[in-house]
């Protein structure tokens, strides 16, 4: 009776670990005792797919909406600023206190989470701009207030195209895929250790060997990792294995410190 072959945790290695295991798997396998029937050929399949879906990913533009919110954060930041100069400038003092007599009433939007932040920031637009463009251009805020409804409008024009992309599966995707590499991983080394048992499959004894070499160095990372940074690994392995289903987490996600300027 020879050793089994190693599993893995696929929930424990990052998006690049689980394609390379993939293809180190497959390699050893191509090598050794050859492709093995239909399981093999699931597996490869699944492996394919998801190296394809990764480099279509890579190829596409982020769905984060940390880098708009950064911007819209920067805009209101920049409106306020550009407000109180004006209150000391004789030129624009009567229409910057107009504009800063409705700024002031919203509280900074920049610290909360993104439903609340901006649905504060669409109200605080309509107000000013219910003031009348000649004020704010006397004012000389009329340029900060409409790049901050252009920041605003991409903000929320960005989340829609993410909601509409979670309705529509796009962003599990991948999720799915992986998901179907470790099924099919588990049936495959299975099938293999039963070949090598019964020494029905030529070379299957040295596949074993090989898998579980590899194997030991995959997990030997991982537990690098968590050894090194417990809580930072967690967030990693959260972001990398599971951020493509859980997209909805980070449309409505809370901000985080305002005193960096970014939710």
């Amino acid at each position: 009776m020879i050793d089994k072959v190693s599993r893995i945790d696929y929930k424990r290695l990052r998006r690049e670990e689980q394609h390379s295991y993939n293809t180190d798997a497959l390699h050893i396998i191509d090598k050794t005792c050859g492709p093995c029937g239909k399981l093999y050929n699931q597996f490869k399949d699944a492996a394919d797919r998801l190296d394809f879906a990764l480099t279509q990913k890579a190829l596409q533009p982020s769905r984060s909406l940390a880098d708009h919110d950064q911007a819209a954060d920067s805009a209101w930041f920049g409106l306020q600023y550009r407000i109180k100069a004006g209150l000391y400038l004789p030129r624009t003092q009567a229409a910057a206190q107009k504009v800063d007599s409705v700024f002031s009433q919203t509280s900074n939007p920049t610290h909360l989470g993104y439903a609340q932040a901006y649905g504060a920031l669409r109200t605080l637009l309509s107000q000013l701009y219910a003031l009348g463009d000649p004020v704010l251009i006397e004012a000389d805020v009329k340029e900060y207030v409409d790049y901050l409804q252009s920041c605003v409008d991409n903000f929320l024009t960005k989340r829609s195209e993410m909601m509409q992309a979670h309705a529509s599966g796009r962003i599990g995707e991948i999720t799915s895929i992986v998901k179907e590499c470790a099924r099919y991983w588990q049936k495959l080394a299975a099938f293999i250790e039963a070949m090598a048992n019964a020494e029905t499959l030529p070379n299957a004894e040295e596949t074993v060997k090989q898998l579980n070499r590899m194997t030991a160095l995959y997990k030997a990372r991982i537990e690098a990792r968590m050894a090194g940074d417990n809580e930072d690994e967690d967030e990693n392995d959260n972001e990398i294995t599971d951020a493509e289903s859980d997209a909805p987490a980070e449309i409505d996600a809370p901000a985080s410190d305002p005193a960096d300027g970014s939710n």
